[in-house]
Order: structure tokens, then sequence, then C-alpha cells
């Protein structure tokens, strides 16, 4: 019996590259496919947008960065500071 699908197969069916598994082949190949997929999809949740803000705002900037943080969130972030242009780049 198959412990992700539950169905029953012949010994033959747990076998994979000369392994024996309590799961059939198939399911293996099936969640083997399933993580590739989900490893190749982009993570849009960990996209850093740079702002770039004039030195003169950027006490505001940050003032405003930690007034909408919640009691239990932290802060990161990372800064580049253009001397030419004087603006600053924060990620």
């Amino acid at each position: 019996k198959c412990s992700s699908c539950n169905n029953h197969y012949s010994p033959e069916a747990f076998m994979l590259n000369g392994k024996k598994y309590k799961t059939c082949a198939t399911c293996l190949i099936k969640k083997a496919e399933k993580r590739a997929r989900k490893k190749a999809l982009p993570d849009n949740n960990n996209v850093n947008i740079p702002e770039v803000i004039s030195l003169e705002d950027l006490s505001e900037y940050f003032a405003e960065l930690t007034d909408n943080l919640e009691n239990n969130m932290g802060l990161y972030f990372t800064v580049q500071v253009d001397i030419a242009d004087m603006s600053i780049l924060v990620n």
C-alpha cells in the first residue's frame, strides 16, 4: 500500500532507481516534479524595489518607516549614498 496515494500495488511499483520506498514510484516522481516546478517559480514576496530619496527627505523617510512598524517587527534596509546626485538609494 502506497503511503501517499493509499493504493495497493505490487512490490515492483515501490522500486525507484534500485531503492525500495514506502511510496510508489509514480507518487515519488509526481512529488519531485511538483518540487521542481515550485522551485522554478520566482518568489515575488521577496522582491525589493529600491527607492531614491533626497538627502533633505531622509529623516522624514526614516520616521515614516519606523512609525509604520508593528511592535514585534524588525527593520532591515541598505543605504547607498550618491554624493554626485545628493540622493540616497534605499533598499
